[in-house]
């Protein structure tokens, strides 16, 4: 007999066994622009078939990532492997992202990476101040224009005028106004400020990741601000005026001035060229600021003789400034000077009409007062005073008739309206053309005297011997307008023979606002 016997066994159940260690050094090997890689250690414990999962989270700013608002993560891969690449698939977004190892909670979940795909350059932030925080430290006060940026840049600038990174930090959500304060190298809130005495300039920049915690995108940096460390802004030399090369100047016009540069006048300075009527100038006329030691100063334009005194300041950015000597010189009355602010007429009637009439005005642009004394040429129009007086900065005007006699018959007139006064180099003149056309006062359509041009004063044809060559076209227009009525041209050719074939169109009248194109070509 055969037997079979049984053999029941306890049941064992086999389960992933989470790593004891924790995940570690969670980065990016590359930011390409469209897809990042990542990579991470191993957590001790773990084995080839231990299984990772890639989270992400997204927005369309860095608002919620630096406040850690973010979404939820979701799960975008999975891999038994140290390292994957995920592609960024949706343009001007922020991306977050996690690594943990699969069913084991959220105890091996590594830090956050972002990047983006947000478009150009992070938006410039203002540098609103910069001020003692206490001794041997600067404090910068500054504004975010938006959440585009998660991070801002803090830069000073010693003696030698180059700006170097002192410190960064988080940009609030919301952006808005924040503070920044500059302890100096080794220095900090405990320990207190160690730039030494000095002036500083600083400026700041926003930035964006392409792959934090490395890489990034800066803005532009803002405008700087200056401070003096350990003592008070020193002022600089003072600046040394040149020779003029001239003892006056007339009203009004521009003054070419030039200096000797200051001494000590730090990077960031500038000079201030002033102009007065008086010595003391507790009034400026004009002032013009430049980096430069030269600079084209306007004056005022005056309808009297004057003195005018000028003088330099050299103005560090922390505000401290030293002055010049100042220098005068003779200021002489603005002339009159005239500008036409309308051409003369150019009229355009038929015989037997009534004479036309036109206004033309001047306007003085000088600080005095002038009159205009006219004259004309062509003799077929009157003008409604010999003279003209305009005071300064006004507009005045005189009144042009055509003659009864010029349009007594078809025919074309052309003459000039001219003035003359007492300018800045002496008599000077200001003139405008006028001109008049009479066209034939009959009803039927009269248009004797019209006058016509081509598109071409001249149609070359050439062809090999036995061929005829190309067709050429041309456009025929009207000159000014004459009569009324339809106009047709009438066509020979020379020397004559049959050889220029001339179209149909010929019969198609010209009208005032469109050429009559036609071809023309050879038979031979």
């Amino acid at each position: 007999m055969l037997g079979f016997a049984a053999c029941l066994l306890p049941y064992r159940s086999v389960m992933a066994q989470c790593p004891t260690g924790s995940l570690a050094n969670f980065r990016f090997t590359s930011v390409p622009g469209q897809s990042v890689s990542l990579a991470w250690d191993a957590p001790a414990g773990a084995t080839v078939s231990t299984n990772y999962e890639i989270l992400q989270q997204t927005d369309t700013t860095y608002c919620r990532w630096v406040s850690n608002t973010l979404p939820a993560y979701g799960v975008v891969a999975t891999t038994t492997s140290t390292s994957r690449t995920v592609q960024l698939t949706s343009p001007s977004t922020v991306y977050a992202f996690s690594v943990r190892v699969a069913g084991c909670g959220s105890v091996n979940t590594q830090y956050t990476l972002a990047a983006d795909t947000l478009p150009g350059l992070p938006s410039k932030p203002t540098l609103i101040s910069v001020t003692s925080g206490g001794p041997g430290q600067a404090t910068l006060t500054y504004s975010v224009p938006d959440d585009l940026a998660p991070g801002i840049s803090f830069y000073r600038a010693g003696a030698d005028g180059v700006f170097a990174p002192v410190g960064s930090k988080f940009i609030p959500c919301p952006p808005g106004t924040g503070s920044f304060t500059d302890y100096g190298p080794g220095g900090n809130a405990n320990v207190g400020g160690t730039l030494s005495a000095g002036t500083y300039r600083y400026a700041v920049a926003t930035f964006r990741y392409t792959g934090y915690p490395t890489g990034g995108i800066y803005s532009p940096l803002s405008s700087s601000a200056t401070i003096a460390i350990g003592g008070t802004c020193a002022p600089p030399g003072a600046p040394q005026l040149k020779s003029l090369g001239t003892a006056s100047i007339t009203s009004g016009q521009a003054l070419l001035v030039t200096w000797v540069s200051s001494a000590g006048l730090a990077l960031g300075g500038s000079y201030v060229v002033e102009t007065s009527k008086n010595s003391s100038f507790t009034s400026i006329d004009t002032s013009v600021t430049t980096t430069q030691t030269s600079a084209l100063v306007p004056t005022l334009a005056s309808a009297s003789d004057s003195t005018l005194f000028l003088r330099v300041r050299a103005v560090q950015e922390c505000g401290a400034a030293t002055t010049s000597a100042s220098t005068s010189l003779l200021a002489r009355a603005m002339p009159a000077s005239f500008l036409l602010t309308n051409s003369g007429p150019s009229w355009i009637v038929k015989a037997g009409d009534a004479p036309p009439s036109a206004g033309v005005s001047f306007r003085n642009t000088g600080a005095l007062s002038a009159r205009l004394s006219f004259q004309v040429t062509g003799a077929f129009f009157d003008v409604s005073s010999p003279f003209l007086d305009v005071p300064a900065g006004a507009t005045a005007a005189v009144t042009l008739t055509a003659r009864s006699a010029a349009l007594a018959s078809p025919g074309s007139f052309a003459g000039t309206l001219s003035g003359t006064y007492n300018g800045r180099s002496g008599i000077e003149q200001i003139a405008t053309p006028v001109t008049l056309t009479v066209t034939p006062s009959s009803a039927g359509g009269d248009r004797t005297g019209t006058k016509a041009h081509a598109s071409a004063a001249t149609v070359v044809f050439s062809a090999p011997a036995g061929q005829n060559p190309s067709s050429k076209t041309i456009a025929v227009y009207l000159d000014p307008i004459v009569g009324q009525g339809p106009v047709y041209l009438s066509a020979s050719v020379n020397p004559g023979g049959s050889w220029l074939v001339l179209p149909s169109t010929l019969s198609s009248p010209i009208t005032d606002s469109s050429p009559v194109t036609f071809t023309l070509s050879v038979d031979r």
